[in-house]
């Protein structure tokens, strides 16, 4: 005899399936570069601004800009790499500790470490700026 409360079964194929690993591991790869490069970004905004006493007002201007365009290109894949990672708890955290200045460079270095580890356990090679993504394609037999 069946529930004749139950709800029925669904056959959805249209629903969100999660990632497999190497499409994970690819994404690990892409927002981690993309990490590597915000930080050079804040380097290279600092060095603008100090050169910023020379160069005047307009100097000064562009200088503040290039910093919040590394902020919020650093923020934008902080949330999206801890939210691979960690998940979404963490991204929220690691997004608020972005505003904090001095710890959002710790955090960006954290996150780009977590995501060295995690590739290099999958055996990817990673370099300064991080692995290639096509690399990890490559690697795991997925052009």
């Amino acid at each position: 005899m069946t529930n004749p409360y139950q709800p029925p079964a669904s056959y959805d194929t249209a629903a969100p399936r999660a990632a497999s690993g190497v499409e994970t591991l690819v994404q690990i790869a892409t927002f981690q570069r993309h990490i590597n490069l915000a930080i050079l970004a804040y380097f290279g905004a600092g060095v603008f601004a100090r050169s910023a006493g020379q160069g005047g007002l307009f100097v000064l201007i562009l200088s503040g800009l290039a910093a919040l365009c590394a902020l919020a290109f650093s923020l934008v894949n902080t949330l999206r790499l801890a939210n691979v990672l960690h998940g979404s708890t963490w991204a929220v955290v690691c997004g608020v500790l972005m505003f904090v200045p001095g710890l959002n460079l710790v955090t960006l270095f954290v996150l780009s470490s977590n995501a060295t580890s995690r590739l290099r356990n999958a055996g990817i090679k990673v370099g300064l700026l991080g692995a290639s993504p096509n690399d990890v394609r490559a690697a795991l037999g997925r052009f």
